[in-house]
């Protein structure tokens, strides 16, 4: 990653970091509903959700550029179920 992408692409993440980010909010939400003791349905439901939607909100919000990562690419959604 050279100073040129930097340039043309401020907010450039390596797909293992951002996969990384929706694990570990996916636990957090799954841990969190556990002790607000949600049944399976609601831990998995808040997991994606909060998981999910965090890249969701960069991509759509921040970034502008073409669809959000999320919804092109399917690991996003099977790391949050593994988090869950």
């Amino acid at each position: 990653m050279g100073v040129s992408s930097l340039t043309t692409n401020p907010f450039f993440l390596p797909v293992w970091f951002e996969l990384g980010a929706v694990g570990l909010l996916s636990m957090s939400a799954a841990i969190v509903a556990m002790k607000r003791g949600y049944d399976v349905v609601g831990v998995v439901a808040l997991s994606l959700i909060t998981g999910v939607g965090g890249s969701l909100m960069r991509d759509g919000i921040f970034i502008q550029q073409g669809p959000p990562a999320a919804t092109t690419d399917p690991r996003y959604i099977q790391v949050a179920l593994i988090g869950a």
